[in-house]
């Protein structure tokens, strides 16, 4: 006869295969599931603690599939925000900006821009690679980490917010770095190519930076360069990355009118492309201010650079007075 550490009794089992849920009863040993079988099943065996279940969902913990807390998990490990709802697995470095890998110039100018989404807490642990960055989350926050390299931030480290096409040389650094990052526990790449420096990155471009992700079983992660008037267009760049770099393709918060956006999803798969993607029921978003308040001639060179512009009164002027354009561009 096993001993178990728990068992919990008589729960209604969502096992998470897709399948309809059963009454079961799971036995946990040592922090991990043990067995798992039919109601009554697991009467005979010795538990430390027996939860009776009383007919309530017993399902694996949830994967938050997008989620910004690449240094709120650092600074607060339990995160009860999470673990609440039952999640326990979080997927970092998403949109193209995260920490990793970064110099402290990269990690700090990233920290600036991107803090109205990340956050800016004051953390002790430093970092540069990839193996580093993840060790920091090693069996010390109470969620399970999976890493996606981010490409606006490899951009940034090779070329900072450098805008146009990048060079052969350049392109060959970041591949490096997309390669020593998936050989050191990413599990795929992502863009956000509303962000800068991900939105000067030309479709080409990503395409080569992405082969050697795609080479080592790696995923493809988009926040798309649009999700309004040039959808369409957005959707067609995510196949060719995909088809190129030869890898699965996902993209992110894919919201608005179901019946625009399912038929663009169904055409990648249709042509044999392994597209999924990931939504959520409410229609407001949540971005930072430069990317929806301002041109983005004024946002080059980072939040240093639009900083120094709106110091100048002339810029001021000049910003004023596109700001009367009727329904100004963004």
């Amino acid at each position: 006869m096993q001993t178990h550490t728990v068992l919990i009794r008589n729960a209604r089992v969502v096992d998470g295969t897709g399948l309809p849920w059963f009454s079961g009863d799971v036995a946990l040993r040592d922090g991990r599931i043990a067995a798992i079988a039919p109601a009554g099943m697991l009467d005979g065996s010795v538990a430390e603690r027996v939860i009776e279940a009383d007919g309530r969902y017993l399902a694996p913990g949830f994967v938050d599939a997008h989620v910004h807390t690449d240094l709120a998990l650092l600074a607060e490990p339990d995160f009860p925000a999470a673990v609440y709802q039952g999640v326990t697995a979080h997927v970092l470095g998403q949109d193209g900006v995260s920490y990793a890998p970064a110099s402290p110039e990269t990690q700090r100018a990233t920290r600036r821009y991107f803090a109205g989404v990340n956050g800016d807490p004051a953390i002790a642990e430093q970092w540069s690679s990839v193996a580093e960055y993840l060790a920091c989350f090693d069996r010390r926050t109470a969620q399970n980490v999976v890493y996606l390299l981010p490409l606006g931030t490899i951009r940034q480290e090779v070329m900072g917010y450098t805008e146009g096409d990048a060079s052969p040389e350049q392109i060959a650094q970041m591949q490096a770095l997309v390669r020593q990052g998936m050989l050191e526990g990413a599990v795929g790449v992502s863009t956000g190519l509303d962000y800068l420096p991900n939105h000067y990155a030309g479709t080409r471009e990503l395409c080569e930076i992405c082969k050697p992700a795609g080479a080592l079983g790696g995923v493809y992660v988009s926040h798309i360069r649009s999700y309004g008037e040039r959808l369409e267009e957005a959707m067609e760049e995510v196949g060719t990355i995909a088809v190129e770099g030869r890898m699965p393709v996902h993209v992110s918060h894919y919201n608005g009118p179901v019946a625009r956006l399912a038929p663009l999803i169904d055409d990648l798969r249709g042509r044999g492309i392994d597209a999924t993607f990931e939504t959520y029921p409410f229609l407001a978003g949540c971005t930072i201010l430069s990317m929806v308040a301002l041109p983005r001639w004024a946002e080059a060179g980072g939040t240093d650079g639009t900083l120094r512009r709106l110091a100048d009164p002339e810029f001021i002027a000049q910003l004023a007075e596109w700001y009367q354009q009727p329904n100004y561009p963004l």
